[in-house]
């Protein structure tokens, strides 16, 4: 998903190795690039052996990140 700004993810629960990949976010019109809130990540199984870990919200620095927020969570 392409956004300039305003994109707000909040209410869901994330089974399993789930990852939220954020790249390239800038403010727009709404004053803030991101706002990951009130979610659930939760992982009932051990990852597999050859994993990289678990990452829940990965940020990658390919243009900017900007006015990103990310509060109220449990992982």
């Amino acid at each position: 998903m392409e956004t300039e700004g305003g994109l707000e993810v909040y209410g869901n629960t994330f089974n399993g190795n789930a990852t939220l990949d954020i790249v390239d976010i800038r403010p727009g019109t709404s004053g803030f690039g991101c706002k990951i809130h009130n979610n659930t990540w939760q992982n009932t199984t051990q990852p597999a052996l050859n994993s990289h870990g678990v990452q829940c919200i990965d940020f990658e620095e390919r243009g900017g990140i900007q006015y990103c927020y990310v509060y109220n969570n449990h992982f």
